[in-house]
C-alpha cells in the first residue's frame, strides 16, 4: 500500500488542482452576475428618476390628454422597473448560488489539502523507516565484511562486478 502513495498522491493533487480551478470559474462567474446585478441596480435608480421626473411633470400638465400621456409613461417606467427588479432578482439568487457551490468546492478543496498533507507525512515516515533499515543493514553487512577473510571477499567482489552487482 505504502508503494502506492505516491501515485495517489498524484492523483489527489491534481484533484485539488481541479477544485481550485472550480472555485476560480465559479468566483469569476459570481463577479459577472455581480456586475450585471449593478447594471440592474444602476437601471433602476434611472427608471426612478424618471418616474420623479414624470410626477412633477405631473403638476404642471394643463390638459387631461397631457395628464393621461404621462400617467401612461410612468406606468410603463413602472413597468420596466418591474421587470429590472426581476432580472435583478435572479442576478441575486445566481450571486448566492455561487457563493454556495464556493463554500462546497474551498471544502473539498481544503479536505484533499488535508489528506495530501497525511499521505506525504505518511510516506515521508515510511522513507525514514526504510532508511534507518538500509543504514542498519550496512552496518551488518560491514559488521560480516569485518569476519571474513580478505581473499574471500575480493573473490565475492569479482563475482558481484561480472554479475552486474548482484552476487
Amino acid at each position: 500500500e505504502l508503494s502506492q502513495l505516491p501515485g495517489k498522491l498524484a492523483v489527489m493533487e491534481s484533484l485539488l488542482t481541479e477544485s481550485r480551478c472550480a472555485v476560480e470559474e465559479k468566483k469569476a462567474e459570481r463577479e459577472a452576475f455581480s456586475k450585471v446585478y449593478r447594471g440592474y441596480e444602476a437601471e433602476l435608480e434611472a427608471n426612478q428618476a424618471r418616474i420623479t421626473k414624470r410626477e412633477a411633470q405631473l403638476r404642471d400638465v394643463k390638459t387631461n390628454k397631457e395628464y393621461q400621456v404621462i400617467i401612461k409613461e410612468i406606468s410603463d417606467i413602472k413597468e420596466k422597473g418591474s421587470e429590472i427588479e426581476d432580472k435583478s432578482l435572479k442576478s441575486l439568487d445566481e450571486i448566492d448560488t455561487c457563493n454556495e457551490v464556493i463554500v462546497e468546492k474551498e471544502k473539498v478543496c481544503l479536505s484533499v489539502q488535508s489528506d495530501i498533507e497525511s499521505k506525504k507525512d505518511e510516506l515521508n515516515r515510511h522513507a525514514q523507516t526504510l532508511r534507518e533499515k538500509v543504514d542498519l543493514t550496512g552496518k551488518k553487512a560491514d559488521k560480516v565484511r569485518a569476519d571474513l577473510d580478505d581473499k574471500l571477499l575480493e573473490q565475492y567482489a569479482i563475482i558481484r562486478k561480472r554479475a552486474g552487482g548482484a552476487a
